[in-house]
C-alpha cells in the first residue's frame, strides 16, 4: 500500500512539473475581473444606483473592495490585497471591459 501511495505521488509531482507547476486559472482573479465588469456594467449600462451595484455584484463571501471613477468611468476591484482588476466603460453599443496591465 506505500508502495502505491508513493508511486501516486510521485506521478503527481511529475504531472504537476510537466504542466509548469503553476495553476493558471486563479479563482481569486476570475472574481476580481467577473466583479470589476459586473460593477462597471451596472453603474455605467444599466445607470442603476452604487449601492444597489455592490449587492448585485457580490460573488461569495465579501472579500473584495472597489473604488468607482464616475469621470473616467471605470472600476477597480481588489480581492484580498492580491489581486486587481480594473474594468472601463468603453461605449453604448460595446458596455463595459477589462483594462489589461
Amino acid at each position: 500500500m506505500k508502495t502505491l501511495l508513493r508511486l501516486f505521488l510521485l506521478l503527481t509531482l511529475l504531472g504537476v512539473s510537466a504542466c509548469g507547476g503553476r495553476y493558471q486559472q486563479n479563482d481569486l482573479e476570475i472574481m476580481s475581473a467577473a466583479r470589476a465588469v459586473g460593477m462597471c456594467s451596472c453603474l455605467f449600462v444599466m445607470e442603476a444606483e452604487l449601492d444597489f451595484c455592490e449587492v448585485w455584484t457580490t460573488l461569495g463571501p465579501a472579500i473584495s473592495t472597489f473604488k468607482v471613477d464616475y469621470e473616467a468611468k471605470t472600476v477597480e476591484v481588489g480581492t484580498l490585497a492580491l489581486w486587481g482588476e480594473k474594468a472601463r466603460y468603453v461605449g453604448e453599443h460595446f458596455g463595459c471591459e477589462l483594462v489589461k496591465p
